[in-house]
């Protein structure tokens, strides 16, 4: 523990079940004006600061990080690949994490990208409109109130949002399974659903034998069960734990058991989307096999505008062609609120991530007003 010029500095460590307790303070008046500490591969370190100025923490190659900050001024937090970090933050009046990971900026302008695709293709379905003014039309009103409101605006849109989108879903499913017979018509009808239009010697527009089967041949599949089960474990540690879209959502919350109340929730709604997302899309193969099945690259041109194939109108194919009016209106909400919601996470982090992790080292000075106009 190095405490700047200020002198003297008390430690104390003792070991704890998993880990290590550290707890200082400084002698003189409690005045410290930086105080850092180096930790080197612990398994689990838990670190009480008491009322300095600054402190600065560097932590490498953690498995296991528990920080609760209790009333500092100022707290920047470094922190280089570690495998789980809990940071608890209390009466702060100013926090600063910097993530130094030039994979989180590219991953958040690579998703921006799919979701401003995803939006735009829809409207251009529903409304016939020209992509590039879906994508910018898009991108106009979701940043009016992301900038307006920031973090609060996006967390009260999204839980507003979330109750349509349940609602209009479990119309759409209602409706596609009613049309296609329940769930034994799909499964007898699924593998019937073959374009008319082919190439020869060719398995591509065919569906797949083992299309209802959540475990997969481990060897001849295109998704063997053994490489999801561990290969996408990883994937989905880092997504849902130190993605800033999701994570930002966590350390908005009141208290760590908001936090924890609302992972669970959100855990049990997204075993929904089998039903709401994953099955209508099939329902949709069944019903308009030409269309979103098609397997001729000139074809799907025709159809979608990719000759790859068009898969990706099944959905909004579904929504224009089954629903009545009414209801028609209420899923392209549902749609543009689906997509908007991830929309304005995305800019809001990468906000985050331009101000804090860029601005902020290039004018270190800067005041909070002007970190909050470079924000927005």
């Amino acid at each position: 523990v190095t405490a700047g010029s200020q002198s003297p500095v008390e430690l104390w460590m003792h070991p704890v079940k998993g880990g290590v307790n550290v707890h200082w303070e400084g002698l003189v008046g409690l005045s410290l004006q930086c105080v850092i500490v180096t930790v080197l591969s612990p398994q689990c370190v838990t670190v009480t600061v008491l009322s300095p100025q600054c402190v600065t923490v560097t932590l490498l190659s953690l498995q296991c990080v528990t920080l609760p900050m209790l009333s500092p001024q100022c707290v920047t937090v470094t922190v280089l690949s570690p495998q789980c970090v809990t940071v608890t933050v209390l009466s702060l009046q100013c926090v600063t994490l910097p993530m130094l990971s030039p994979q989180c900026v590219t991953v958040t302008l690579l998703s921006l990208q799919v979701d401003m695709y995803a939006g735009a293709l829809f409207i251009q379905q529903a409304l016939h409109w020209d992509l590039y003014i879906a994508v910018a039309g898009l991108l106009a009103i979701t940043a009016v109130y992301t900038v307006s409101g920031g973090l609060a605006a996006v967390i009260y849109t999204d839980a507003l949002q979330t109750l349509i989108m349940l609602i209009g879903a479990v119309s759409l499913m209602v409706f596609s399974f009613i049309e296609v017979g329940g769930l034994e018509g799909l499964q007898a009808k699924y593998f019937g659903a073959i374009p008319s239009i082919r190439q020869e010697n060719s398995s591509c527009g065919l569906p797949r034998a083992d299309a209802f089967h959540i475990f997969r041949d481990p060897v001849s599949s295109d998704l063997p069960w053994p490489g999801v089960l561990v290969g996408m474990t990883i994937p989905s540690l880092w997504y849902w734990c130190t993605d800033q879209v999701i994570v930002q959502r966590s350390l908005a919350a009141k208290n760590l058991s908001h936090a924890k109340g609302g992972s669970l929730m959100t855990s049990y709604l997204k075993i929904l989307p089998l039903f709401m997302m994953v099955m209508p899309g099939m329902i949709s193969r069944v019903l308009f096999p030409d269309l979103v099945a098609c397997a001729d690259p000139e074809i799907c041109q025709k159809i979608c505008g990719n000759p790859s194939g068009c898969s990706d109108i099944a959905y909004p194919k579904l929504v224009l062609e089954l629903l009545p009016v009414g209801l028609r209106g209420l899923m392209m909400s549902v749609m543009i609120a689906a997509l908007m919601s991830s929309l304005t996470s995305i800019f809001n982090s990468s906000s985050t991530i331009f101000t804090m992790d860029l601005w902020k080292h290039l004018r270190p000075r800067c005041s909070e007003w002007e970190l909050m106009v470079v924000g927005r």
